[in-house]
């Protein structure tokens, strides 16, 4: 019987680069693997007590079929990790057919992670700008005086994180709490569950090397550099400001699942400015981070991960970062001379970027 390795993501956590590999090389490993991508409705479909019992029998019958000939299935989607009962549903079908069940899945700071995925998703949801602009409002914040990005981590910390959730409505952020759901939905079927955070590069196991780790493959040795590669599709900051802009504004643009294409082509074509962290922009992410310390510490005893990893730059109680924020407010109220040179800088960077595209074309 063959194994199987079910890879929950989630999103923002390594999840693109891992589907990658294992879609673009068909023989990566000395086990024979083979690689299967889920559907975001099979998801859906599985993510209730009890799945329809047709596309249970049918969902059974493939896997039985993908299974054949290989020594190790991988399947795969991020969207997993929001729909547990899917994940039991998968589970409940391969109990038969599979010799042994690996759930991999993997973490990072929160704040990154909060960070990564407004950069992906959130900058373009009207709908969840308006929620984060009413938060500034309660606070007595005027949100203009704030990028888009800081907006949203006002927002989340205002409102313990209700803003910090999933387009689909899904609050992941608590690593333990949604881990050990996962596991309390699948361990009579004796699956193994395995944490893993985010490596650093410079140090640590890359990525689809601990991936084949915890899941008991053994890369060939010609596929150790192509592992070293990550698929991180980020944009340009500044693409993502004024696109925010717009969205808030009210002119038509892409959605949060549309047209990444054109985010890709505009960031690669804009002067790509550095810019270094701002000190507020820190301090919100310390408050992140210590806000999840105490699960994080819990995940790391689970599933025996270094907890410096996690560990928060500062400890900041909400109050004292919720009057850091009010300050700072009131200190760029003062002084909106350097909110409007920034808003001009923008302006004649996307200028600047049209004049670009359109000798190109």
């Amino acid at each position: 019987m063959s194994s199987l390795i079910l890879h929950v993501g989630p999103g923002k956590c390594g999840s693109s680069s891992i589907q990658q590999f294992f879609a673009t090389h068909k023989h990566p490993c000395v086990q024979a693997t083979s690689y299967k991508l889920l559907s975001p409705s099979l998801i859906t479909a599985f993510n209730c007590e009890e799945p329809d019992a047709v596309l249970l029998d049918s969902f059974r019958r493939q896997l039985s079929r993908d299974l054949e000939g290989c020594d190790c299935l991988v399947l795969s989607h991020e969207f997993l990790f929001q729909n547990p009962f899917a994940v039991k549903s998968i589970c409940s079908s391969a109990v038969r057919l599979a010799q042994q069940i690996t759930i991999i899945g993997y973490s990072r700071k929160q704040s990154d992670f909060l960070l990564s995925a407004y950069s992906q998703w959130l900058f373009r949801s009207a709908d969840r700008i308006k929620e984060v602009n009413n938060s500034l409002v309660k606070l007595g914040l005027d949100p203009v005086l704030f990028t888009g990005l800081e907006r949203q981590f006002i927002a989340s910390i205002e409102n313990d994180f209700y803003s910090a959730r999933m387009l689909s409505g899904y609050s992941i952020l608590h690593w333990s709490n949604s881990y050990n759901n996962i596991f309390q939905l699948v361990h009579e079927y004796g699956v193994v569950l395995k944490c893993g955070v985010l490596p650093n590069r410079e140090t640590d196991v890359p990525l689809i090397q601990d991936f084949c780790i915890k899941g008991g493959l053994t890369l060939c040795r010609e596929m150790m550099a192509p592992s070293m590669k990550t698929a991180n599709s980020s944009y340009d900051h500044d693409v993502i400001e004024a696109i925010n802009i717009a969205v808030d504004l009210g002119f038509e643009m892409m959605g949060p699942h549309d047209d990444n294409f054109i985010l890709e082509l505009l960031s690669s074509v804009i002067t790509n400015a550095p810019t270094g962290k701002r000190g507020f922009l820190c301090a919100l992410q310390s408050y992140v981070d210590a806000y999840y310390w105490d699960s994080n510490q819990k995940l790391c005893d689970t599933y025996g991960l270094d907890k410096a990893y996690f560990l928060p730059t500062e400890i900041l109680a909400k109050q004292r970062v919720l009057d850091v924020i009010v300050r700072e407010g009131q200190q760029r109220s003062l002084h909106k001379s350097t909110i409007i040179e920034d808003y001009r800088v923008l302006s004649a960077k996307m200028i600047e970027l049209c004049v670009k595209l359109a000798k190109v074309s």
